[in-house]
């Protein structure tokens, strides 16, 4: 699942977001407690939530934030999911992407107001995912 998510940020976002989203992976593969976590969180019984965030410098004081979401419902209950091919075990899966942009020249000075709306427009996307 995470090679083809992977493939879809390249595809859509491009290859800039794709080397991030890549190298996170293989991070995350050779740190098998840091994957464990990860699976652990990501999923509840037989639906999973997953998420990628690369991001990208795009100018002077400005960075580019890809945010892949996927939600899927398994066929059956499992513990892993995130280095296993799709195979038949997804019932089904909604795939969202899109990219965020952020001027950081003052965020040193707004901080906090830049991580209120960082959180508040990430939660207004989220809630409207449609399920």
């Amino acid at each position: 699942m995470g090679v083809g998510a992977t493939q879809h940020i390249e595809a859509r976002l491009g290859e800039a977001f794709h080397a991030p989203a890549s190298g996170a992976l293989v991070a995350l593969e050779s740190n098998p407690k840091a994957l464990e976590l990860f699976e652990s969180t990501s999923l509840s019984r037989d639906t999973g939530i997953f998420q990628m965030m690369p991001c990208v410098p795009n100018g002077t004081h400005r960075i580019e934030m890809g945010v892949y979401h996927c939600q899927f419902q398994l066929r059956r209950q499992a513990s892993r999911f995130l280095f296993i091919e799709r195979g038949d075990w997804v019932r089904n899966s909604v795939e969202q992407m899109t990219v965020i942009n952020f001027n950081t020249l003052y965020y040193a000075t707004f901080r906090e107001k830049v991580k209120r709306s960082v959180l508040s427009q990430a939660s207004t996307y989220l809630s409207a995912l449609e399920l």
